[in-house]
């Protein structure tokens, strides 16, 4: 026998999914040359003349010599499960009644039918499989197989004849579902059930529902082949002629036993290990809904076809690079997985049917195993790079095939989670089989697929190559994701391809995953709803013009002293032109060191008048943080508060002598004399307006300057998105080192309401605060997520007593990132008090979000939005190649 009877064609084997061709071939061959022949062997010489030249060198090398074949097996003793039976079974004990490894499939089956002969047929194959007469029972905490001599199987018949067109389209899929989502018992069996669907006289659907842990793909192949033989055999009044089976499953899985063990055992072992230290937990998709601490196992299915010319055009770019198809479109796929989660360590799992041997072709069984496909993706390679990466991966992945995923689990021992698979949570496959079509006489056999619900994995992509180009079916998680979201996915998928076909040595950052419609979506749409005309104004302008339209209208209130519009800005006139005399003035940074009052508003307010911008000082803050600031903002003069004049400069010993400010203490300056009119001075809004320090990401203090063109953009934006007018009371609790105590003192100073500053021993205490919020009649109402918690703390105490605040218009969340439970409970006491979620970093003028909340967010959402850019902001999230992500994608903003 040569290498031409064994079977070999001159053609390119491809090695993704379950490839029967490639598996065929290699079992051949495996069992033809007594060799343990590798599957890279096909890959490196893929016509007959290089595989006679490899399989000569394997022959002629150390290689060992192929496992003994498969033999049957006495049935006296107790019967081992696989590997991979026993690790279904265990998840089955700890969740009894799980349906996620049921498997269901359809027939049509068009023309004149027998369900009688149909019914035999089916029989006469669960007489010749013995796998499909066990039960796997307890024995003893460890499971054994036992094969009953006999089991009876109905095919139930469902007369579907009444119903009308679509909805008996409709209940064929309810019925298949329904089958598919009924448990089987391991302990008692049958684990097939059967059931025959009349839609007319010579219309039926045959639905078969099986579980996994006797079954897999192939073997519904085998399954569907071998009643299709029996019934033309009975059709005719004729033997079958199918030959009796060598072996039965319960045979492979005793040698299965005795063959995976010791040096070869190890050998497997050392290989995974080495190749998945140091792999991450997980890699997680961007999620639409939190993850339950269980999986459920609920599924959907969503597909798309991707054309014959992207197909051709990638066959062609596989060939041209000595990788198989199914590597070229993993390596898209892991392309498409990085832009999602950031991640250049891609870990994908992939099925492979797992029989490499001859003697198990025909046999009906759990055959199919698990790899994991590990791939680096760091330093943004080109694609044709990615691909040889990919290449040796998979290639090292089959030529260790044989160790069962179940014993790889076994042996990492991965971080126990019961809500995810162990090792990987998306999963790719390409399967090359032709569709299931058999033309039996007049009666004609072709395959259904149902969308059962149930997903063993997060995300499983499965392709299958047609004559039209390629299919493909996402089966994914329903509890962790929208359709549209996998839908989105899947067409970002066939736009990659064809990207990649076309320009296949670009970098992988370089490619979009956009379509030119999504792209202008997300820059210029997205972005254009907040654009505004830009004003040239500077805020002292802008509130000098308020001021004289309500001249007697409180501005300010801070304890029991309240303060005009009118008074405010005479105050803060007269001590601008006193700051002119102490040499203060245009585009100098000048330190505020006091406590939050009018007094520091009129300070703000007299500084912005003459130019210069200020830069906060807490006093509560420890000396050395006041030092760094002071030495790193190069600030020419510090105004003080008298309390604190004589120990403003104490212990800041490090801070250079000519870096020292001058102090300027608000006790010793005079305005009595000073005029109270406006100030005739004018500067750009490119002018800087302050300086907020903030610890910076590498925990050193960093000084974030705004001009007054940003600061006037924030407020105008806090004023339009939360309506504010002269009736409104905004509360100032922030720190004044925090931004957001910038829009807090000023932004209803411009719409002619006032602003009520509270003490730090009110603000630390939720309940004197909540009480003076109602007591002044706040309307605005701004606070951390974490501080939040501690007032619907307060209120629900309080109960009843708790205060109506009749007068709050808004609540605004901020600084933190807000859970939604908070708003759900917020809502519930206060439904009348809607809330406006803002984000934004300090070097862009605080807040550039708003998201407005008015009702409780619905069950499952695991986090809130940050909104829409406000007026005149642009909002991009890109990767770290600066490429703007997909929709659900993970990047920074």
């Amino acid at each position: 026998m040569g290498i031409d009877d064994a079977g070999v064609h001159d053609s390119f084997f491809d090695l993704g999914g379950y490839s029967m061709q490639a598996t065929m071939l290699v079992s051949r061959l495996r069992e033809r040359f007594r060799i343990d022949l590798p599957l890279r062997t096909l890959f490196k010489a893929p016509t007959i003349a290089g595989l006679a030249r490899e399989i000569a060198d394997v022959r002629g090398s150390d290689m060992r010599v192929s496992a003994n074949p498969i033999v049957p097996m006495p049935r006296t003793a107790r019967l081992p499960l696989t590997f991979a039976q026993e690790r279904i079974w265990f998840i089955d004990q700890i969740a009894p009644g799980n349906v996620a490894y049921n498997d269901t499939m359809g027939l049509a089956l068009d023309g004149d039918l027998d369900p009688r002969l149909l019914e035999l047929s089916l029989a006469e194959v669960v007489r010749r499989h013995e796998i499909l007469r066990t039960s796997f029972p307890d024995a003893g905490g460890s499971p054994n197989q036992e094969i009953h001599a006999a089991i009876t199987l109905p095919l139930e018949l469902i007369d579907l004849s009444e119903v009308e067109g679509e909805e008996r389209e409709q209940a064929v899929r309810d019925l298949a579902v329904a089958s598919g989502q009924r448990p089987f018992d391991l302990q008692r069996g049958p684990l097939l059930r059967t059931s025959l669907l009349r839609l007319s006289q010579r219309r039926h659907v045959l639905l078969l529902t099986i579980h996994h842990i006797v079954s897999d793909g192939w073997s519904l192949g085998v399954m569907i082949n071998e009643v299709a033989q029996i019934y033309r055999a009975m059709i005719a009044g004729r033997p079958s002629h199918l030959p009796p089976l060598a072996i039965q499953y319960a045979d492979f899985a005793q040698w299965q036993r005795e063959w995976l063990r010791d040096a070869r055992l190890e050998t497997l072992l050392a290989y995974w290990r080495e190749r998945l230290a140091g792999a991450p937990h997980v890699l997680e998709l961007p999620l639409d809904h939190p993850r339950s601490p269980e999986e459920r196992f609920m599924g959907s299915v969503e597909e798309i076809d991707i054309d014959e010319s992207v197909t051709s055009a990638f066959r062609m770019l596989a060939r041209s690079n000595d990788v198989t198809l199914f590597m070229a479109l993993l390596a898209a796929f892991k392309t498409l997985i990085l832009r999602y989660t950031g991640s250049d360590d891609v870990i994908v799992g992939t099925d492979v049917a797992n029989r490499n041997r001859r003697e198990t072709e025909p046999l009906i069984g759990f055959f199919t195993n698990q790899l994991v496909l590990r791939t680096d993706i760091s330093g943004d390679p080109t694609f044709i790079e990615l691909l040889s990466r990919v290449r040796e991966v998979t290639l090292g992945a089959y030529d260790h095939q044989d160790l069962p995923f179940s014993r790889l689990v076994e042996e990492l021992q991965p971080q126990r989670d019961l809500s995810r698979n162990p090792l990987f949570q998306i999963a790719f496959t390409l399967q090359d089989a032709p569709p299931l079509h058999l033309d039996l006489d007049d009666l004609r056999w072709h395959h259904l697929s149902f969308d059962t619900g149930i997903s063993r994995v997060d995300f499983e992509f499965n392709l299958h190559e047609t004559p039209r180009g390629i299919t493909g079916r996402a089966v994914y998680n329903s509890d962790l994701f929208k359709p549209a979201t996998i839908r989105r996915m899947l067409e970002q998928y066939a736009l990659l391809l064809r990207e990649i076909s076309e320009r296949p040595a670009q970098r992988l950052s370089s490619f979009s995953l956009l379509s030119e419609s999504e792209r202008h979506l997300q820059l210029v749409t997205w972005n254009a709803a907040g654009s505004s005309s830009v004003s040239d104004a500077t805020f002292h302008r802008c509130f000098e013009e308020r001021a004289a339209l309500h001249p007697e209208q409180t501005a300010v209130v801070h304890g029991d002293r309240r303060m005009s519009y009118r008074a405010l800005n005479e105050e803060a006139n007269r001590l601008a032109r006193v700051l002119l005399a102490e040499g203060i003035g245009l585009d100098q940074v000048v330190g505020l060191l006091m406590e939050r009052g009018i007094e520091m508003l009129t300070t703000m307010l007299a500084l912005f008048k003459i130019g210069a911008a200020y830069l906060p000082l807490d006093p509560g803050h420890p000396s050395r943080r006041r030092g760094g600031i002071i030495e790193g903002s190069g600030m020419n003069h510090l105004i003080v508060a008298p309390e604190l004049a004589g120990t403003a400069l104490e212990n800041l010993e490090e801070v250079p002598e000519e870096l020292r400010p001058g102090i300027v203490c608000v006790a010793d300056l005079d305005l009595r004399g000073s005029e109270a009119g406006n100030l005739d001075i004018d500067y750009p809004p490119e002018a800087l307006a302050y300086v907020i320090y903030t610890s910076g990401s590498t925990g050193r203090s960093k000084g974030a300057m705004v001009e007054h063109r940003g600061l006037l953009n924030h407020i105008r934006a806090k004023i339009a998105d939360l309506e504010l007018s002269d009736a409104d009371a905004v509360a100032q609790t922030a720190s004044q080192c925090f931004d957001i105590s910038v829009w807090q003192f000023l932004a209803v100073l411009l719409v002619g309401g006032h602003v009520v500053i509270y003490d730090d021993d009110i603000t630390h205490r939720p309940g004197m605060l909540l009480d003076d919020v109602e007591g002044d009649g706040v309307t605005i109402w701004e606070m951390v997520p974490s501080y939040l918690g501690l007032v619907i703390e307060e209120i629900d105490r309080r109960g009843s007593s708790a205060p109506a605040l009749r007068s709050l218009r808004w609540l605004v969340p901020t600084g933190e990132a807000l859970p939604p439970h908070l708003c759900g409970l917020w809502l519930e006491r206060y439904p009348c008090v809607p809330m406006l979620n803002a984000y934004g970093p300090t070097e862009c003028s605080d807040d550039v979000t708003h998201y407005p909340i008015a009702a409780s967010p619905e069950p499952g959402v695991s986090r809130m939005p940050i909104g829409r850019p406000v007026i005149n902001t642009q909002i991009y999230i890109l990767d770290e190649h600066l490429q703007p992500v997909p929709l659900r994608g993970m990047g920074e903003l």
